[in-house]
């Protein structure tokens, strides 16, 4: 299959990528349509490497592999965690980026550790598909886990108060505790 795939790419003079929007510092969207973010860069390399033109295709999390068994992308660039679930329905490269997770919360709310977040009333966004849903189930059960589209769709709610904190990788929350400067700390633990 994957000599058809790359005599396809090959045919066709484009690599379909399957990416997440909303989804900074990795892949984001301008208004403009331009691609930006981490995995946009990587995708890009690849396609130049391959002598091709990158054709980005917008998926959310359970779409990354979707778009990949349907024949709809080529290939998935998208903050994408190797799990031994999905190593039974895709061939993973080697990680180029290894990051932890944190709790996020905003600056002024009650909670002062992971601990205190795990009792029923609190509510926990992650993005719906990730490995975030895993980390809420093992850390926080007695939580309500509410899934949201997007990494920044989750962010959207911890920020409008709709939810108590928001699981995200260690350089997502960067990025955004970079933009949004004090207004939101992590919680330890």
């Amino acid at each position: 299959r994957a000599s058809k795939i790359l005599s396809d790419i090959q045919k066709r003079g484009t690599i379909r990528i399957a990416t997440v929007a909303g989804n900074p510092p990795y892949s984001s969207f301008k208004p403009d349509g331009t691609a930006e973010g981490y995995d946009i860069d990587i995708g890009n390399e690849f396609a130049a490497a391959l002598k091709v033109k990158p054709e980005w295709l917008v998926v959310d999390s359970p779409g990354r592999i979707t778009a990949l068994q349907t024949g709809k992308a080529d290939m998935t660039v998208a903050n994408f965690t190797n799990t031994l679930e999905r190593s039974t329905a895709i061939a993973f490269t080697r990680p180029y980026l290894i990051v932890g997770s944190n709790y996020m919360v905003k600056k002024e709310s009650k909670l002062q550790t992971v601990e205190q977040a795990n009792k029923p009333g609190i509510k926990v966004a992650v993005p719906r598909g990730g490995t975030g849903e895993g980390i809420c189930t093992a850390t926080t059960p007695n939580a309500e886990m509410v899934r949201f589209n997007t990494v920044t769709d989750a962010f959207l709610a911890l920020k409008s108060g709709q939810v108590d904190t928001q699981i995200l990788d260690s350089l997502q929350d960067a990025s955004f505790l970079a933009q949004e400067g004090g207004s939101f700390r992590n919680l330890p633990g």
